[in-house]
């Protein structure tokens, strides 16, 4: 992070700017769980579901991976998770999000050695299952740090 940190410092030259694709997403959450603290860091990793049962991507994390989200949490490593789907379809219907936010950069990487080291201990069987809730090939990863942020309470 510090890195871009220091790339950003220059600011995009014109050529950048051209080829910059833009992408508006509108997102409906169907599963979330949100710890306290101030979000600085969000990642969003999308993976098409199998497009005949999306709702087995949810099911699937909820059995393999939900339970080292909930430890997460609880230790501060990480400060929100949520699965997203599109709200206004751009992409494939079945594609959902699993949106993270961390406090600081190294809770991202505490959360990655955390989700490594659950998957390490999976059976074949395990593995399977989650390999075979998405699509091949589709995954997509975003990754931004979020400078300012607010709440309306109703």
């Amino acid at each position: 992070m510090k890195v871009l940190d220091e790339i950003r410092k220059n600011g995009p030259r014109p050529a950048q700017i051209a080829a910059t694709k833009h992408e508006d997403l509108l997102m409906r959450t169907s599963m979330y769980h949100g710890g306290s603290g101030t979000e600085a860091y969000l990642r969003v990793v999308c993976s098409m579901a199998k497009a005949d049962k999306p709702e087995g991507y949810t099911e699937m994390l909820k059995k393999l991976l939900v339970p080292t989200f909930e430890e997460q949490l609880k230790k501060g490593v990480a400060t929100y998770y949520g699965v997203d789907e599109q709200y206004v379809n751009t992409s494939a219907p079945s594609t959902r999000c699993l949106v993270i936010t961390y406090p600081n950069a190294e809770g991202m990487d505490k959360w990655a050695t955390a989700i490594n080291t659950t998957m390490s201990k999976w059976s074949s069987t395990e593995r399977a299952e989650f390999a075979g809730a998405t699509v091949p090939d589709s995954r997509r990863d975003i990754l931004a740090r979020i400078t300012h942020s607010g709440q309306k309470n109703s």
